[in-house]
């Protein structure tokens, strides 16, 4: 059977358009990741670091260029089975937790779930093991206001080592933490990688990259150094 790159990534681009004008976010850029890699994506403001990982988690399709996970050209997929497709394989983690504030901390990491076909013991199983990985079971009653920042990030955290997905893509997940809760979050990446999954981090700080095998840089939304 032929073994194929978790994500390959052919010329792919991404533009806008505002009135007459064109504005490339990324530009017809070359990518392969495997297996169990953990990259660094760095670069300024306005370099197109969340464009890519927007482009490599299938939040957003290219306009132009190909984007294969596993040998499987995901431009292909409809929108309700790209949807399917994040939900049981890539699982996210922002600069802003992304939880819904009217629910718990356990609501919130259910939460994906109900994309999936998995038994309601199964899930509260994963659940909570993955809160007592991140050190918030006692926390899974309260809502994010009543959580610290660094305690939604883990909580954010904890909704990707539930779903054991085997991509987890991190964007400037520690830029609004001190330095102590932003070590914690990328100590808990670092855990994941070393138990297979294969994880993308976007960061402009050089500490945090540390943590990752390889880097990549990005510049006005070109790859500059692979």
């Amino acid at each position: 059977m032929k073994s194929y790159p978790l994500i390959e990534a052919r010329k792919i681009s991404r533009f806008f358009s505002s009135g007459n004008q064109r504005i490339h976010a990324l530009r017809e850029m070359d990518l392969t990741i495997e297996p169990g890699d953990f990259l660094a994506v760095m670069g300024p403001s306005g370099s197109g670091k969340s464009t890519l990982l927007h482009l490599l988690g299938c939040l957003d399709r290219p306009t132009g260029g190909e984007l294969y996970f596993q040998g499987e050209n995901v431009r292909s997929l409809s929108v309700q089975e790209l949807a399917l497709f994040r939900a049981s394989r890539i699982a996210f983690v922002f600069q802003n937790d992304n939880l819904i504030p009217q629910l718990t901390l356990r609501e919130n990491v259910e939460l994906p779930f109900i994309y999936l076909t998995i038994q309601p013991e199964e899930v509260k199983r994963r659940v909570d093991e993955a809160f007592h990985q991140v050190g918030l079971i006692f926390r899974v009653d309260h809502k994010p206001n009543q959580l610290s920042g660094g305690e939604q990030q883990r909580g954010a955290v904890a909704r990707a080592l539930a779903m054991n997905a085997e991509l987890i893509i991190a964007d400037e997940p520690t830029g609004s933490l001190d330095l102590e809760s932003g070590r914690r979050i990328l100590s808990l990446l670092k855990k994941c990688h070393e138990e297979g999954k294969t994880v993308i981090l976007a960061t402009h700080n050089q500490e945090m990259a540390a943590y990752a095998k390889r880097r990549i840089f990005l510049k006005d939304g070109s790859l500059i150094l692979n």
